[in-house]
């Protein structure tokens, strides 16, 4: 991440056979989207007392949350990327509003809900 911490040079043959001494010619790899392994059930609420989904597997972005899952039918994202699992009760309390699936924060006591494929839960 700190790959620019001497500063940018304009004296390297980025495109030749030598690029020159103690340079690095860096570039950018765009990002693939990758394609979630489950089906978006929608975002629902959740509940501080009983969980809907009661296993907390760790935390991540929605790839790594259903590869914690893995076992298990549903996986559920919720705040700041914690990973919730379970098999039944993801929605035992109903839809929630304001979810933010795709950013960084979900919101406090809301799971974005994913169900795994079939081939991945016991």
């Amino acid at each position: 991440d700190n790959y620019d911490r001497y500063g940018a040079t304009n004296d390297c043959d980025c495109e030749g056979e030598n690029i020159g001494g103690a340079r690095n010619c860096v570039y950018q790899i765009a990002e693939e989207k990758r394609e979630i392994p489950g089906t978006y059930l929608g975002c629902f609420a959740d509940n501080d007392g009983t969980r809907a989904l009661s296993y907390l597997a760790g935390y991540g972005d929605i790839y790594q949350c259903i590869e914690l899952c893995i076992g298990y039918r549903y996986a559920g994202r919720q705040l700041d990327g914690e990973c919730w699992c379970g098999n039944y009760g993801y929605n035992r309390y109903g839809f929630a509003q304001d979810c933010d699936c795709e950013g960084p924060n979900v919101g406090p006591l809301k799971n974005c809900v994913y169900e795994i494929e079939e081939q991945w839960y016991f």
